[in-house]
């Protein structure tokens, strides 16, 4: 089961849908991988190649899929870990949080 937090409903639907196709994304990689294979870089090339297209994600680096993985795991699945980051010029007009 999905879990929502109230810091998840706040994102634009565009984030909340790219953090639902990471969630899957990380599902059918732990299902289809077994664990001493995990992120193996002749693997993961293999696996990207087989389902980024396909399930319409742009190929993450293998860093950042283990980012996504343990945040995901460490913040008992809440689906905002997830979501793609928000640039501070989106919240700032060129100017820093402190002045």
């Amino acid at each position: 089961m999905t879990q929502t937090s109230q810091r998840f409903l706040l994102l634009t639907k565009y984030q909340q849908a790219e953090a639902k196709k990471r969630q899957q994304f990380i599902e059918k990689y732990l299902t289809e991988t077994e664990p001493k294979h995990f992120l193996e870089a002749s693997r993961w090339e293999v696996f990207c190649q087989r389902h980024c297209v396909d399930m319409q994600i742009a190929k993450p680096k293998r860093e950042e899929f283990a980012k996504w993985c343990f945040d995901f795991k460490m913040w008992q699945g809440d689906l905002f870990v997830l979501a793609p980051q928000s640039t501070n010029s989106d919240y700032y007009s060129g100017k820093c949080a402190n002045s």
